[in-house]
């Protein structure tokens, strides 16, 4: 999924190709999904054709486009959206594949051509991404209901504690909140909180000040050196943990070209779907870990040694190195798991069986064992 870095980086490439140059002719496709804020495919191409572009901006994962008058086009990638320029490399993304010989690309969803000849297109696969026309973006839903961007406004250490310290929640819950802070995705999330040696379920209310101390640097760290090398993953530290976090660690260390011909074969194995959870699936958990080492299947490890397991938090596949990432509090945990088993809606259907449930969602059909049903007459009293 792009996230703050890969955000960036498409919206460097719009401003180079874009700037300046006047949109000659719109095409789109008809997308009630992803055109949205009341906005149809025939609305955007009126509003944006014949229109010049000033600038481009950037909050978090959204970027919109500034025109020589409004509305201006906020672009949202969700899961697998993307920018393509004719005539040059797709923008490569380790969990989804954007190359594509045809022009127009594949699941387009428009493109622009310039007054130069230029021809830029928007694709989304899984139709999650989002395409609006806003008047005031920076004072107008999605982006006013963002939190700081860690790149442009990101608190100062004092004020972070205090955000973060008002919460109760798992760490990674919190920064998975757009309105906490925006941009961070899952990779991000995973990569801040091992160099940060927090567990991501680690209660925000049992953070240190020196925890926080290095989270703060961390996101700082991560997300600037991502945008500063434009989310290229070839130049990440080695030592990163986004190498070795993808497809749950069972491919090894990630680069362009061995994401690619993974990303090849995954497509062909599976159906196009449009279920964001398929892609954020249950990770394994420590015990699997164990179990998969018993019988001699490979572990996900860094180069140090260390292993990596996946548990899932915040509804979202995490990758732990328990080596340096450690829980303080696993009791809470636990518990929080045992209430969850035993949650009142649980416990009144405790007793029921297969076919108790049956008859309650369909109380007009033919049991086949008349004793079992309750106004039968061979199950009332003579």
């Amino acid at each position: 999924m792009p996230e703050l870095p890969e955000v960036e980086r498409a919206r460097r490439v719009v401003e180079r190709v874009c700037k300046g140059k006047r949109i000659v002719r719109v095409q789109t496709v008809e997308d009630g999904l992803v055109y949205t804020g009341g906005i149809s495919h025939s609305d955007f191409k009126s509003s944006v054709e014949g229109r010049t572009v000033l600038s481009t901006h950037r909050r978090g994962k959204l970027f919109y486009i500034e025109l020589d008058s409004r509305p201006f086009p906020v672009l949202h990638f969700g899961m697998t959206g993307s920018i393509r320029v004719h005539g040059e490399p797709s923008l490569h993304y380790v969990d989804f594949d954007t190359s594509d010989r045809n022009w127009p690309p594949r699941f387009w969803k428009f493109e622009m051509e310039l007054d130069d000849g230029t021809k830029l297109a928007f694709t989304d696969p899984r139709r999650l991404a989002r395409i609006r026309l806003v008047n005031e973006p920076l004072q107008e839903p999605p982006i006013v209901e963002l939190g700081p961007d860690p790149v442009h406004d990101m608190p100062l250490l004092t004020d972070f504690s205090q955000m973060v310290r008002k919460r109760v929640k798992p760490i990674k819950s919190l920064l998975l909140d757009q309105a906490f802070m925006a941009g961070i995705g899952n990779w991000i999330a995973d990569e801040v909180l091992y160099q940060a040696h927090i567990h991501p379920e680690e209660n925000t209310q049992l953070l240190t000040d020196d925890d926080l101390l290095r989270l703060h640097t961390s996101i700082l760290y991560v997300i600037k050196h991502a945008c500063n090398v434009d989310a290229d993953c070839d130049k990440f530290p080695k030592t990163w943990l986004f190498h070795y976090r993808w497809f749950k660690g069972k491919r090894g260390k990630v680069t362009k070209e061995k994401s690619k011909k993974s990303n090849r074969k995954r497509k062909r194995a599976e159906d196009d779907e449009d279920d964001e959870d398929d892609d954020e699936a249950a990770g394994d958990s420590s015990d699997d870990i164990a179990a998969r080492k018993k019988t001699g299947v490979e572990v996900p490890e860094l180069p140090n040694g260390h292993r990596i397991i996946f548990e899932t938090v915040a509804g979202r596949t995490s990758a732990i190195v328990p080596a340096v990432q450690i829980l303080r509090n696993p009791v809470m945990k636990r518990k929080k798991s045992s209430e969850k088993k035993r949650s009142p809606e649980a416990a009144g259907t405790e007793g029921s069986t297969q076919k108790d449930h049956r008859r309650k969602l369909f109380p007009n059909r033919p049991c086949k064992n008349p004793k079992s049903m309750p106004n039968s007459p061979k199950s009332r009293a003579p």
